[in-house]
């Protein structure tokens, strides 16, 4: 009687180990390797994003990027430019922004377009010619309703591009046409944009106040 008990229940027996050997395993592989993407921290995919792409630090301090293209053309603008000379047709780079992320005011004679790749929100505010005030959120569709994969910033636009509280990195793509050169660049302080827009004096102070390290 007891060997037909044992071995009617020989076959839960095995099933049982098997499934304990299956989760042994996974545990193994994706947990203490950290070889599955989902259970990676931020500080390692942070840190696989800088090593399989190659990025350098930014020089504005921004975070860390590398130019992925320059347009071998030159081109000049007959309008609505401050641009000196010729620039390139276009460029584009790889930005990865890591909190804690300290944002400035920007300013470019040339336009710009984001591309979001990967990681949380990038809140970015701006303050246009035409003296209106825009906001804009880059990141996820697929997560987030309320978020744009791809922003427009117009040339000469005053702009402050920062993480939002709950995001740990931004990854995005910048293109600027006609082609990016820090000549073309300005930053702009609190009390600048203050003065150019004292419209909106307390969005103006409550973005660089809160965003300050």
């Amino acid at each position: 009687m007891n060997v037909l008990r044992i071995l009617y229940f020989l076959p839960l027996i095995y099933v049982g180990y098997q499934s304990v050997y299956k989760l042994y395993t996974f545990y193994r592989t994706y947990c203490t390797d950290h070889t599955y993407p989902h259970f990676k921290s931020d500080d390692d995919i942070v840190k696989q994003i800088k090593q399989q792409l190659k990025l350098d630090p930014h020089p504005s301090g921004a975070g860390a990027f590398r130019q992925l293209w320059k347009g071998d053309r030159d081109v000049v603008f007959t309008s609505k430019t401050s641009h000196s000379s010729a620039r390139s047709i276009g460029t584009s780079i790889y930005l990865l922004r890591v909190a804690p992320n300290c944002g400035q005011w920007h300013k470019h004679l040339s336009d710009q377009g984001f591309f979001w790749h990967a990681g949380g929100a990038l809140n970015i505010h701006m303050l246009h010619e035409d003296g209106r005030y825009s906001y804009d959120v880059l990141c996820d569709v697929t997560t987030n309703e309320n978020c744009s994969g791809h922003v427009i910033i117009p040339h000469d636009t005053w702009y402050f591009a920062v993480l939002s509280p709950d995001a740990s990195y931004n990854l995005c793509s910048e293109v600027v046409m006609p082609g990016f050169e820090f000549e073309d660049w300005s930053v702009g302080s609190e009390g600048d944009l203050v003065e150019i827009y004292p419209q909106y004096n307390d969005i103006i102070k409550n973005i660089t106040n809160y965003n300050k390290c």
